[in-house]
């Protein structure tokens, strides 16, 4: 079910008690599935959110430096506080700034 989902890892701290979404929840929920495509895991998984994910990085190391950078804005769309997650025009920078 979507709600149980939402529970176990998707649901950024500040929705835990409410339902109010938000341009930051989305952002969390951004970063939580990058977090995801990089590593295969799911947030539910007990090191999901640690720096110890990049070890686990499901990506060949063919630009490991690219591949930080996506971790290091994974991350910081899922700061615990809205006001520390960045905007979605920096996101959308930082992700061209990313040579496929």
């Amino acid at each position: 079910m979507i709600e149980d989902a939402a529970v176990e890892g998707y649901k950024p701290p500040k929705l835990i008690k409410t339902n109010d979404a938000s341009v930051e929840t989305d952002i969390f929920n951004f970063g939580v599935i990058l977090l995801e495509l990089l590593t295969g895991k799911e947030p539910n998984e007990k090191d999901f959110n640690s720096h110890s994910m990049l070890d686990h990085c499901i990506f060949s190391p063919v630009d490991e430096e690219d591949i930080l950078k996506l971790y290091r804005l994974a991350m910081a769309c899922c700061s615990p506080l809205p006001s520390f997650r960045p905007n979605i025009k920096y996101i959308c920078k930082k992700l061209q700034e990313i040579e496929p």
